[in-house]
């Protein structure tokens, strides 16, 4: 077990020092640090009680509140990467439960080190804990969950980690709650315990792989096949019978709704969305882009992802590039490096290496 609790607590801190390096991104990255500083000193406080003393029940009884985070803390990250910001009072309510908990646990250790036998008192207040803990954890998972399945637009890695996040503490939820009422599982041939922290790795190595976009999606055209689709959409087009001023106008118009609104940070984002917001046909703005922009809709939307990157570069030095593909509605690692190195004839790393120097 101390082999365990030591492995969760040495890949927690890897990974507040992982986000904090990215501290300054417009991101969600803070709640995660948060999630992660709990899960570390939730861990400390285990190790430090299996090293001071040998009772099992003890270790197993004696819990430090920290659980009382993990649902608040998640559904925090899940307000904020929404755009939306909780009220000072609103937080201190969520995190009620985790005060009242923790507070009760260092009364219970000061007793300790006076030499009072707290057994006892702990097993009677036993199930009202866990009891709790589930009710947590339980509704906290479960309105992420239905939050993220209901809301569109979310940034590529903020989405996955929140679907990440929840699925995980849905599943321990779960585990809790059947040992609560019914006793140990059958089909786990380890504690309860040993499985939550099992689940405290799989959640480490989930984020990290996202965050490097182990699990991005890129789905893009060659160069070659881009250019040919263009030329063969140009001499579509020109087979209509255009208004050219029109199509300035509405060219115009693309280019100051791009520029003002930035939709294309949404990963997602698609002519139809484009024709939506416009008002206009989706005819109408092929047109305008192919003739007057000689750029396809992707094209167009990735030319503008890559200029918003190299703003975000130019104004902060310390951001992470990661972060900055992301923040800019790439979907990919790949195909962030490719449109900004056709844009400004440097990778985004050789860019900010410049910037360094500057």
């Amino acid at each position: 077990m101390k082999v365990l609790l030591l492995l969760v607590c040495f890949q927690a801190l890897n990974l507040i020092l992982f986000f904090y390096q990215g501290r300054k991104t417009p991101s969600s990255n803070f709640f995660l640090i948060l999630l992660f500083t709990a899960i570390f000193f939730h861990t400390l406080f285990k190790l430090g009680l299996s090293l001071i003393s040998s009772e099992e029940q003890l270790f197993e009884k004696l819990h430090g509140g920290f659980s009382f985070l993990y649902g608040p803390i998640l559904w925090f990250f899940i307000h904020t990467i929404q755009g939306k910001r909780s009220s000072p009072l609103w937080i201190g309510l969520h995190l009620l439960p985790f005060a009242i908990s923790f507070l009760f646990n260092l009364v219970l250790l000061v007793l300790l080190g006076f030499g009072r036998d707290i057994l006892p008192i702990l097993e009677g207040v036993e199930f009202y804990f866990v009891l709790g803990i589930w009710l947590s954890s339980s509704y906290y998972s479960l309105r992420s969950l239905y939050v993220l399945r209901r809301v569109k637009g979310l940034p590529t890695f903020e989405r996955l980690s929140g679907w990440w996040l929840a699925l995980l503490f849905s599943v321990l939820s779960i585990c809790i709650g059947w040992r609560l009422f019914f006793g140990d599982i059958p089909f786990i041939p380890f504690s309860m315990r040993e499985f939550a922290y099992g689940i405290f790795l799989l959640l480490f190595f989930g984020i990290l792989g996202l965050k490097y976009g182990l699990t991005w999606i890129a789905p893009s055209l060659s160069l070659s096949e881009s250019g040919d689709s263009l030329a063969r959409e140009v001499i579509k087009y020109k087979n209509y019978q255009i208004d050219d001023m029109d199509l300035d106008h509405v060219s115009a118009l693309i280019t100051q709704h791009l520029e003002r609104v930035k939709p294309f940070k949404n990963p997602d984002y698609s002519l139809d969305a484009l024709a939506q917001d416009l008002g206009m046909p989706k005819l109408k703005l092929t047109q305008a882009l192919n003739l007057k922009l000689g750029k396809n809709f992707y094209q167009v939307i990735n030319a503008a992802r890559a200029a918003e990157a190299r703003l975000l570069l130019q104004k902060e030095k310390a951001y992470d590039l990661l972060d900055i593909g992301l923040e800019s509605g790439f979907k990919s690692k790949s195909t962030f490096y490719k449109y900004f190195k056709e844009e400004f004839g440097l990778s985004p790393g050789d860019f900010k290496r410049n910037q360094s120097l500057s």
